[in-house]
């Protein structure tokens, strides 16, 4: 017992070494250098140090954010706060993000529009289990074919006006006609979440089941960015 105290003391004090280095070089303008540091310091944290553990991801989000990565920050926003709900991470994480989940844009329909490309090209790559595109040829394509059926979709005065959760049942039943030599029409089906207790299906709007506070669609449920499961 004693050696297991004493290895978690050994990793709590370079944790919080990797944390005062990565402030420093913060402070300093060395953005990639304190987000290394940062990723060591969340990486090193024993898992039953849930506040040091938050306290290393709100800093990696943030250097994140001023690196421009703002789908990883994000991420590790999201995650700082769930184990935190009263701290920097959850107002900073709400700050920065819109109703999916995902980096805020300057207007509404970007919001929109962003979370309709995230989810069918994640769908696309994920029926060949990839991660990326083979070319740009193909990269070309595929987002010409998704401009199109987004056009269709977010056409009318009345698309403004809908719900979080009625504009991602569109996205979700969306058919997207990609070129013949990149596959066949196909329309995006998300596994459904059901709370079992209540017998029903976990809508978007829904308080998040992992008691965080916050809707299931910008918590648990959030939509990733097109490149956040991509990168580290």
């Amino acid at each position: 017992m004693s050696i297991f105290l004493n290895m978690l003391h050994i990793d709590a004090g370079a944790v919080g070494q990797e944390l005062l280095r990565g402030k420093r070089c913060l402070s300093q303008g060395r953005l990639q250098k304190a987000a290394d540091c940062f990723r060591r310091a969340v990486e090193r944290c024993p898992v039953g140090q849930r506040s040091t553990l938050s306290h290393a991801l709100y800093w990696l989000g943030l250097s994140m954010l001023r690196l421009s990565r703002r789908d990883i920050a994000a991420r590790s926003l999201a995650s700082a706060q769930k184990l935190n709900r009263r701290g920097h991470a959850r107002s900073l994480y709400l700050r920065i993000t819109n109703e999916y989940g995902m980096p805020k844009q300057a207007l509404a329909q970007d919001n929109d529009r962003l979370a309709f490309f995230s989810i069918q090209i994640a769908s696309y790559l994920r029926r060949s289990s990839r991660s990326s595109f083979n070319d740009r040829t193909e990269r070309d394509a595929v987002l010409s074919s998704l401009l199109g059926a987004w056009k269709r979709l977010s056409s009318g005065s009345a698309w403004a006006t809908r719900s979080c959760a009625e504009k991602l049942k569109s996205f979700r039943e969306a058919r997207i006609e990609y070129p013949l030599n990149l596959g066949h029409t196909q329309s995006y089906a998300e596994p459904l979440v059901a709370d079992f207790r209540a017998k029903r299906l976990v809508q978007a709007q829904d308080a998040c089941r992992c008691g965080s506070g916050l809707a299931f669609c910008r918590c648990c449920g959030r939509i990733l960015g097109i490149h956040e499961s991509s990168q580290p």
